[in-house]
């Protein structure tokens, strides 16, 4: 008996050391692949990272718990491995109740862009220098109307709710947009349907099925943008997610880039006139770009970081510079 437990103990003792070597491995690659670990600030007990800008030397992850918005510092990032949160602010919307930061947007000097995702708010932090205590929220009205107009009539009372989750910046304009992943409805739960929209109303992409590639169907999960006189660049993550499934399998996503002369905004867009630049097997939400550079944070919810090897305070953010982007048409 005492040899058969010694013998049970040796090949536990094994296994656990092959995983543990296994998931070395597997980071290392990660690692050579651009990919960086982020861990949680103190007082975070559950991190999904949503959204991501970069201010200086710092990149800032905003995550759609219990409105925590980290900063980690963007050099150390840039050369892998695991990094702990060097700030954090807990911002919570007045009123009280929940706040889920979605998405977060560099204004080009001090401050953030922020959405909320359970008001559909948006706002304004003009420096984080100063813990943003100088939050206010930016007049949405015009926005909110058209995409209920939208949605209602398509939707009627089946509409639940909207799942807006991104914010780009046109920096030299001052105007934002928004971007639409889907909705969920009352019947069928969640269905992609894409779009981005500016603070006006104007409607510049529309993708009523969602991005679809090689038989999966995307949403917008991210998203950020500059100009080079009239010619628009955004820089698109989008995602699927089988909520059903809990494995690596459930997940997956894309980063898109769309290149558009300003005249040509028409609102309908074809997958043609996007570029596919990288694909995920995780499930990307924000995205920034810095120094010709793009990174992008990633968001599992906690069933699923089990089977990433990742704990609920953990969660993974890459960077690529756009050079080393293969950028090809979508067909």
């Amino acid at each position: 008996m005492t040899h058969f437990l010694s013998m049970i103990f040796h090949i536990s003792l094994a296994l656990t050391l092959i995983f543990n070597i296994a998931c070395q491995n597997r980071v290392s690659a990660q690692q050579n692949d651009g990919f960086a670990l982020l861990k949680a600030n103190k007082g975070n007990d559950r991190f999904e990272p949503s959204g991501v800008a970069v201010i200086d030397d710092f990149a800032w992850v905003v995550s759609d718990r219990d409105g925590w918005v980290v900063a980690y510092e963007i050099d150390a990032l840039q050369k892998g491995g695991k990094h702990k949160a060097k700030k954090a602010l807990q911002l919570n919307i007045p009123g009280g109740g929940r706040t889920k930061w979605e998405a977060v947007e560099w204004d080009g000097k001090r401050g953030l862009y922020l959405l909320e995702a359970i008001s559909r708010s948006i706002w304004y932090c003009p420096t984080v220098d100063d813990q943003c205590k100088g939050l206010v929220q930016k007049d949405s009205t015009l926005v909110q109307n058209h995409l209920n107009e939208i949605y209602q009539k398509k939707l009627g009372s089946d509409l639940n709710y909207l799942m807006l989750e991104g914010l780009a910046l046109d920096i030299q304009k001052d105007e934002l947009y928004l971007g639409l992943r889907g909705f969920h409805s009352k019947s069928k739960g969640y269905t992609p349907s894409s779009l981005l929209i500016s603070l006006k109303g104007n409607l510049i992409l529309s993708m009523d099925q969602g991005l679809e590639i090689d038989g999966v169907s995307y949403g917008l999960s991210g998203v950020t943008m500059h100009r080079e006189g009239s010619k628009l660049y955004f820089w698109m993550t989008w995602s699927f997610e089988n909520e059903s499934d809990t494995t690596q399998k459930g997940v997956g996503g894309k980063l898109i880039q769309w290149v558009v002369d300003e005249s040509e905004l028409k609102g309908e867009l074809k997958k043609e006139q996007l570029k596919l630049c990288h694909s995920f097997a995780y499930k990307p939400e924000g995205i920034s770009v810095f120094e010709n550079k793009i990174i992008v944070v990633f968001d599992e919810d906690k069933d699923r970081k089990k089977d990433f090897h990742l704990t609920k305070k953990q969660d993974y953010a890459w960077i690529k510079e756009i050079q080393d982007l293969k950028c090809q048409n979508i067909h």
